[in-house]
């Protein structure tokens, strides 16, 4: 499930606000992760154990940051949150949906303290390539994650991503078509 490196500065916002905030990208990341596999859900209770499984590997990792602007020192806090999110779980309705959510979450946090919010908060998104995620000495693969999370569902959240990728493929292959 996701992992996020969360960039901000020292002082930046109250420390109750601040882990507020932490705790809020930990929540909206797995809630959109989650919207993936929940409809292959049986029942309520499966729902929230895979939601409690998947918030335990759900990793924010806090760094103190001093931000430059065109090589000068910036006065108003700059945030930037790197998330990382194995490939299959991102579809075309997750960046804007997590963009939205923690442009927010911020906007909460600093309770318009500084200006300028929109300017000052950075989301860069990046997919892990399937085999390219390691826990421990195991390298994981979107079946391993899904099987912990949703227990059961592997095969059936792998069928949906490899049909994901096919019509993705397909995509591109008609759009080189149409450029010849």
């Amino acid at each position: 499930m996701p992992m996020c490196d969360i960039f901000i500065p020292a002082g930046a916002l109250e420390p109750e606000a601040e882990r507020k905030l932490v705790a809020r990208v930990s929540e909206l990341l797995v809630e959109h992760e989650m919207r993936r596999i929940v409809d292959l859900m049986p029942d309520p209770d499966s729902i929230k154990a895979s939601a409690e499984r998947a918030n335990s590997i759900a990793w924010m990792f806090v760094h103190r940051t001093e931000t430059y602007v065109a090589g000068q020192p910036v006065a108003e806090p700059h945030y930037k949150f790197e998330i990382t999110i194995p490939e299959g779980m991102i579809d075309d309705r997750f960046a804007p949906a997590i963009n939205r959510d923690i442009f927010a979450a911020v906007k909460e946090a600093e309770g318009g303290k500084h200006k300028h919010l929109p300017r000052r908060v950075w989301i860069h998104i990046h997919e892990l390539r399937d085999g390219c995620w390691g826990a421990g000495d195991r390298t994981m693969h979107f079946e391993n994650i899904v099987d912990y999370v949703a227990p059961g569902l592997a095969a059936q959240a792998s069928q949906r991503f490899g049909t994901a990728k096919r019509e993705q493929a397909a995509a591109l292959v008609a759009l080189a078509g149409a450029d010849r």
